[in-house]
């Protein structure tokens, strides 16, 4: 699956082209007052103060480099190829992941800065034992400024777990934390695999070609709905909540936490009009979910589950704006990691037969209900994880003080930290071939291997349902490849915006002989 076919750093930056967009924010606003009020009725007076803002963020922009090579000796981690201009486009388009990943592995450094209009440093993190440092150190914490985008996908902008720190942040895991307990866990699995069989036998009788992530989504969908949620969404829905999330993901979660300005403007961006009206059909089917579940009740089928615990918790959440918006994230990252690690995995088996023909030897050789304990099942599936990071970069954070890295620069207290799980998992100098799916790497590996990967986070705000996700990953796969061979029909390509994703690909099966 190609990204691009040649190199997306550009060096060509002037110094007098870095200096016009730090302008920008002066600029923008220039433009903007210009087609409301026009330049002759804001008056002379009214246009230099406006291009004033530009000058005072272009003046502290340098002023805080100073001061900070000054306190460190100038030891501050390199900026990125490239103007400020340049790496805002980068982080609103898909290719931002390889971007990023060919800085680090052309420079000498996998810790770097980026260039965006606001105050304090911006760091990209692609070093294992920085982002351990950062992620289990207690005085890090999530940014709001970037984090409180993510609260208008729920229609209502109310607070959920995943965009708080902590008291509040606190009351709501410890509320939803025995939803995951293994008993439940091995519930909604057993879930999980009847939404299987039922994707198989529409395999079966179809013509034999399926697009992977399509697909993956609405099986997970459902099955999370329906065991987390205790709803049987129809196909109507699941696309629709599918739709609505990619389209306001790609506002919220991609174009509106690098270009600030968006959320002050708002009604007159047509992206952010869209993001608005989506948002607020996900919350509609999310409270269809908490009303059919109100009016049947709680049960022995449902007690322990999401909903249940959710909607009888009055004290973590406080009234249903705060119960809806939980069960809206769950929803969202649950089934959208979970749906896109199990694609990248068949597609990794599906170009790779000898691996793929190995595993379903194994599986043969195992009961059903013994596949999660097969060791080349887990090496294999622990692979396409560290090859394509669904959550490549989902852990953004403000450091409570200086961290040195391994090159001996310094990250200044107060600076925002952009952990990216992509740099981790292909380091050349933690992993042999590290573009290569190689199941194998994982039988005697390393210690740096081991603390390179971490695809749920670590730390106190590590993934409330990685286990779940684990689960279904392994479950769903197995089921898959013990009755089908893959190939690649076509590879689609690869796009970015909270998650990474195979987008478009199609993969053809063969029933095989078991």
């Amino acid at each position: 699956m190609s990204v691009f076919s040649e190199s997306v750093l550009d060096d060509d930056t002037s110094v007098f082209g870095s200096f016009v967009e730090e302008l920008a924010p002066g600029l923008v606003l220039l433009l903007i007052a210009d087609a409301v009020w026009g330049i002759p009725k804001m008056g002379f007076f009214g246009t230099i103060a406006i291009l004033c803002i530009g000058l005072v963020y272009y003046f502290f922009g340098r002023l805080n480099d100073w001061y900070s090579k000054k306190i460190f000796g100038g030891i501050l981690p390199p900026f990125a190829p490239g103007s400020m201009m340049k790496h805002m486009e980068m982080a609103t388009c898909g290719q931002y992941p390889w971007w990023l990943l060919e800085i680090a592995n052309k420079s000498n450094s996998r810790v770097f800065r980026v260039s965006r209009p606001t105050k304090g440093h911006k760091c990209i993190v692609g070093e294992y034992q920085v982002a351990r440092e950062i992620l289990t150190d207690p005085q890090s914490k999530k940014p709001p400024a970037i984090y409180n985008q993510m609260r208008y996908v729920n229609g209502s902008g109310d607070a959920s777990m995943f965009t708080l720190n902590g008291k509040r942040w606190h009351a709501k895991r410890r509320a939803c934390v025995p939803a995951f307990s293994s008993s439940r866990v091995r519930k909604m699995n057993s879930i999980a695999l009847e939404h299987t069989e039922a994707f198989l036998e529409l395999l079966r009788n179809g013509d034999g070609v399926f697009d992977v992530s399509s697909d993956m989504q609405s099986l997970v969908l459902g099955a999370i709905s329906e065991s987390a949620f205790d709803y049987i969404m129809s196909p109507q829905e699941k696309k629709e909540f599918s739709e609505s999330v990619r389209l306001s993901l790609i506002e919220y979660a991609r174009n509106a936490t690098v270009h600030t300005y968006r959320s002050w403007l708002g009604w007159l961006l047509p992206g952010r009009r869209r993001a608005s009206v989506v948002a607020q059909r996900i919350r509609n089917i999310m409270i269809r979910v908490l009303k059919r579940y109100r009016e049947s009740g709680e049960t022995e089928g449902n007690r322990g589950t999401l909903i249940q615990l959710i909607a009888s918790d009055d004290n973590a959440f406080r009234n249903d704006d705060e119960k809806l918006a939980q069960l809206v994230e769950f929803l969202v990252a649950g089934h959208d990691t979970t749906s896109y690690s199990i694609s990248w995995a068949l597609i990794s088996l599906a170009k790779h037969p000898e691996i793929q023909t190995r595993l379903r030897d194994e599986l043969s050789r195992m009961r059903p209900e013994n596949w999660s304990q097969s060791e080349y099942l887990r090496m294999c599936m622990k692979e396409s994880t560290r090859l394509n990071p669904v959550s490549s970069s989902t852990s953004v954070r403000v450091i409570g003080r200086d961290i040195r890295t391994k090159g001996g620069y310094v990250i200044p207290k107060g600076s925002t930290c952009f952990l990216w799980f992509l740099l981790l998992s292909r380091d050349p100098s933690v992993f042999d071939d590290p573009d290569e799916y190689k199941p194998s790497r994982w039988e005697n590996p390393t210690r740096e291997m081991l603390d390179s990967f971490m695809p749920f986070s670590l730390g106190a705000r590590n993934c409330i349902g990685q286990t779940l996700a684990g689960a279904h990953l392994h479950t769903v796969v197995a089921r898959i490849c013990s009755e089908f061979e893959l190939t690649v029909e076509d590879e689609g390509k690869v796009d970015f915006f909270m998650t990474l994703k195979p987008i478009g690909a199609r993969l053809k099966v063969r029933r095989v002989s078991r």
